[in-house]
């Protein structure tokens, strides 16, 4: 898998293409993390984001939406991989920030392009987190909202 996305982010690269740059590098964050390679998936994740944060200033509103999925998958990335890192309070302000940009009217669609709801994830996350840092009462409020968004 690693080598694919290797070249497809050469392909992205050469082709100057943005989205499939994203995708490619966002396939090889996940390679990382499951092997719990958690530098380089932080590293990767620092990447997600800086591409994330680039704008063009004649963007349409298709690929501001766009733009914004990707920030919510970039901050999710990070939050996970700081999170299972023992970095927690940088995890929850990275899982808070993708959260606060999810919408699931506009971003509900990134569950087919990622195989997961980013959204639903980074509030999900934030159960787990709020619990390690000792606040059990918000862990289960986020927990039960994730649930409920997430249609359970």
């Amino acid at each position: 898998m690693e080598e694919n996305y290797e070249r497809a982010l050469e392909l992205g690269k050469q082709l100057d293409d943005d989205q499939k740059i994203f995708e490619a590098t966002r396939g090889l964050w996940v390679c990382h993390f499951i092997r719990a390679d958690l530098v380089k998936a932080h590293n990767l994740g620092v990447q997600l984001l800086e591409l994330a944060e680039r704008t063009d200033r004649n963007e349409t509103a298709d690929q501001a939406r766009q733009r914004t999925g990707h920030l919510i998958e970039a901050h999710r990335a990070l939050g996970q991989t700081m999170l299972y890192s023992g970095r927690f309070v940088a995890s929850r302000a990275h899982f808070e920030r993708g959260f606060s940009l999810y919408n699931p009217r506009l971003h509900g669609s990134l569950i087919e392009i990622h195989g997961i709801d980013p959204g639903i994830v980074c509030l999900s996350y934030l159960g787990y987190l709020l619990w390690f840092l000792g606040c059990p009462d918000q862990a289960r409020e986020y927990s039960k909202q994730a649930t409920m968004d997430a249609g359970g």
